[in-house]
């Protein structure tokens, strides 16, 4: 493979679509994508670790992530920074802010959500979703946060759409 044709695969290439995040009781994140990526960010967010789709494990610094992983980290790194106490830096992010004349954006941790006592309550506050025959969505009082049961009671997923957006039209993140 010639030079041109590298660097002509390496503008192409993009990006996973990110489906879900996770933060850690330690602050660390973990970030799942659309073709089954998975990007560990530690507690620290000092370095991380990519798996690939097809299951092939790098771990790296984020001083000195490679180019290919720079935008995931990016992604990351700014989430991560809005929502624990202690922001993290790294070089690709802060190349991505100069350019555009930004500094960290820094938010706050939600620590407390408040849920309807009861489903008579839920009801009367219209905090009570039906999508489809397979789903119920709860949101709690304040709207910070989102629980979705389905109707078999083995699965459930809390969300904070104060935090990722949700696309209700897609159902997706």
């Amino acid at each position: 493979m010639n030079t041109a044709s590298l660097n002509n695969a390496r503008a192409t290439h993009k990006a996973p679509k990110l489906e879900r995040i996770y933060v850690g009781f330690d602050a660390s994140i973990k970030a799942v994508y659309a073709d089954n990526t998975v990007l560990v960010l530690s507690a620290e967010g000092q370095s991380f670790t990519h798996v690939s789709s097809s299951g092939v494990s790098t771990v790296q610094l984020c001083e000195f992530c490679l180019s290919r992983f720079a935008p995931l980290l990016r992604e990351l790194l700014d989430f991560r920074n809005q929502h624990v106490d202690v922001p993290a830096s790294c070089s690709p992010l802060r190349q991505q802010l100069a350019k555009h004349g930004q500094l960290f954006q820094l938010g706050y941790p939600i620590t407390d959500v408040c849920w309807p006592a009861t489903p008579e309550e839920a009801f009367h506050q219209q905090l009570v979703e039906l999508p489809d025959k397979q789903r119920i969505i709860v949101r709690s009082r304040c709207c910070s946060a989102r629980i979705m049961l389905e109707y078999t009671g083995l699965r459930f997923a809390v969300s904070y759409p104060l935090l990722i957006e949700f696309d209700t039209a897609t159902n997706e993140y």
